[in-house]
């Protein structure tokens, strides 16, 4: 299983809260790419991924990031790659392939988004 950096992921979503809209929130999405036959005989998540997601937990919670987590493997049919296999953890809408660990909160824009918005609104007056 390949895992994400904990510090890089971190790092670029708290840089995003400068430029981004604030009615969404800002986010993380670790995406999980796990061996064929893994979600077949095992939980997520892995013990290999624990002490990562835990530091991104404690550190995003801190600022009010959300973060989710996207496991999935290539599903094979004999020795070939024939899809992709996502679990979906919210049994009330099999659609979402997404573990939401933390809810990402809406944020007041700050510049350099607030001056761009009030710029285009300028504009069009």
């Amino acid at each position: 299983m390949k895992q994400p950096s904990e510090r890089l992921g971190v790092k670029i979503v708290g840089g995003m809260k400068e430029v981004s809209t604030p009615w969404a929130g800002d986010s993380l999405l670790d995406i999980y790419l796990c061996e064929a036959g893994f979600m077949n005989h095992n939980v997520f998540q892995p013990p290999a991924a624990r002490d990562s997601i835990t530091a991104k937990v404690a550190e995003l919670s801190q600022n009010g990031f959300g973060y989710q987590i996207l496991p999935f493997e290539h599903a094979k049919k004999g020795n070939v790659d024939a899809s992709l296999k996502a679990m979906a953890p919210n049994s009330s809408n099999p659609l979402q392939t997404t573990f939401d660990i933390l809810p990402a909160f809406p944020f007041r824009p700050r510049d350099p988004f607030a001056h761009l918005a009030d710029r285009i609104d300028q504009f069009f007056e």
